[in-house]
C-alpha cells in the first residue's frame, strides 16, 4: 500500500506499508528502523536522481535482514529523510552494510526498540481513515481514467438512501446540493 499524503507541517510524505497479519505480528516484537538522508525537492520529496540510490539502500537492507527473518514493514520519505521499518523477533543493533552502487557500500545502524503491540507501525505507516478513503477514491479515479472517463465532466449521479424511520427521510433533503432533484420518496 503506497500513498502520498500531506504532513502536519505542510510538507508531503510518501509512505509505503506492507500489510502484515495479526498472527505474524505476535512473533515479531522489535521495531527496527534505519534512516538515511537524501537531497529533497522543495516539497521534501526525493529528487529523481536520489530515488535509485534510496531504492538500492532499501533493497539491500531487505536482503541483509532476510537471514534474520525480519519483516519489511515499509518506508517513509519525508523532509529529506528516508526511514525503512522492519520488525524482528529479537533486538538488532549491529550496523548493516549494503551495496549502494557498482563499487560503493554504506553502513546503516538501526534504532531498535521493544514494540510488541506494533505501535510504531500504527503511528508511522498505517493510513488514517481519511487517507484510506483517499486511497480507495484514487484507485476508482485511476480505473475510470484508464477506461477513457473524463473526470472533470459533470454527470448524473443516481443513488438511493435508506432511513430507519419515515420521519428521517425528509430531513435529509435540505442537506443535498441545490441542483439535486428528488425522483421518489417512498
Amino acid at each position: 500500500m503506497r500513498r502520498l499524503c500531506a504532513r502536519r507541517d505542510g510538507g508531503q510524505a510518501i509512505i509505503f506499508a506492507t500489510v502484515v497479519g495479526e498472527a505474524q505480528r505476535a512473533r515479531y516484537g522489535y521495531a527496527v528502523v534505519f534512516s538515511t538522508e537524501y537531497s529533497p525537492a522543495p516539497n521534501g520529496m526525493p529528487v529523481s536522481t536520489e530515488l535509485s540510490r534510496l531504492r538500492k539502500i532499501e533493497d539491500g537492507l531487505i536482503r541483509a535482514l532476510q537471514p534474520m527473518r525480519a519483516i519489511h514493514a515499509g518506508h517513509v520519505y519525508a523532509a529529506g529523510t528516508m526511514k525503512v521499518f522492519f520488525y524482528a523477533e529479537t533486538a538488532l543493533g549491529a550496523p548493516v552494510t549494503v551495496k549502494t552502487g557498482p563499487l560503493s557500500k554504506a553502513s546503516f545502524t538501526p534504532k531498535t526498540h521493544h514494540d510488541p503491540t506494533w505501535e510504531l507501525y500504527a503511528r508511522s505507516l498505517t493510513p488514517t481513515e481519511e487517507e484510506r478513503e483517499d486511497l480507495i477514491n484514487r484507485k476508482l479515479i485511476d480505473t475510470l481514467e484508464a477506461n477513457g472517463d473524463i473526470i472533470s465532466e459533470e454527470r448524473v449521479v443516481d443513488f438511493s438512501a435508506w432511513f430507519p424511520t419515515e420521519q428521517e427521510g425528509p430531513t435529509f433533503w435540505p442537506k443535498l446540493p441545490p441542483r439535486a432533484t428528488l425522483s421518489a420518496l417512498t
